[in-house]
């Protein structure tokens, strides 16, 4: 789905970028925060960002649905 956040909210959010983690850091996070893949702990994210093989996942909590303008 197409959206839009403005700067300042996007920047207001916190935020965690898988990508950028080293190897270790990434699958830390992955088996701790994963339903799928780990152990589903809660976490305090606004946004998560992923690299796949078929582009970056964006994932919002619902706290900043309100945030986001869909198109």
């Amino acid at each position: 789905m197409p959206f839009r956040v403005s700067e300042s909210d996007l920047t207001a959010m916190n935020q965690a970028h898988v990508g950028t983690m080293s190897d270790t850091e990434m699958d830390e996070f992955i088996d701790r925060h994963s339903i799928m893949y780990g152990r589903g702990e809660p976490h305090d994210y606004d946004y998560i960002s992923r690299p796949t093989n078929m582009g970056t996942e964006h994932y919002f909590h619902s706290r900043v649905f309100g945030r986001l303008r869909f198109l």
